[in-house]
């Protein structure tokens, strides 16, 4: 009798452990799409390669601090892994960390505009907020003037987590 109860209980298993394969398949795609398959420690390296590109001056970078997901308290009635509704930013999840700096450039009007172009381009999902650009006065004894702007932005950046938050199911 109870060898006949293990099978059906078995078949539920290798069901399950096929589904919880399915969703971190899903998790990794996520994760992939979001936060690209690089490592976002050279982040600011990049940023600076990409200022050169384009003859632009890194006047100062005021890095932020890397916001991760926190697991939410353990509720038995609850089996979601996501984060709490209370939370303010849905793409930090497990597997992904947030990164924000604060930036100010110089360089020209279109050199910028192309840096910001760039930079929206990079694998990972990047949010510019609070852009602002100002025309910077050249002094009037100069004999060639040179139409330099300067801006000021917050950018925010997502990467992949140093720390895995996601368990791995492996089936038996």
């Amino acid at each position: 009798q109870k060898k006949a109860d293990l099978i059906p209980l078995k078949e539920q298993r290798s069901t399950i452990y096929k589904l919880l394969k399915e969703q971190r398949q899903q998790n990794d795609f996520i994760i992939n799409l979001i936060a690209g398959k690089k490592d976002l420690r050279t982040f600011l390296s990049k940023l600076g390669n990409i200022a050169n590109e384009f003859s632009i001056e890194l006047i100062e970078i005021i890095p932020g601090q890397a916001t991760r997901y926190k697991n939410p308290p353990i509720n038995n009635n609850d089996t979601s892994m996501y984060q709490p509704k209370s939370f303010s930013d849905p793409l930090i999840m497990p597997g992904i960390e947030k990164y924000t700096a604060d930036i100010i450039l110089k360089g020209s009007f279109v050199n910028l505009v192309e840096f910001l172009r760039k930079i929206e381009n990079l694998e990972s999902i990047i949010l510019a907020e609070n852009i602002r650009i100002e025309n910077i006065k050249t002094n009037p004894e100069e004999k060639i003037v040179i139409n330099t702007s300067e801006l000021k932005l917050k950018l925010s950046a997502y990467g992949r987590s140093k720390y895995e938050l996601i368990p791995i199911y492996k089936s038996e």
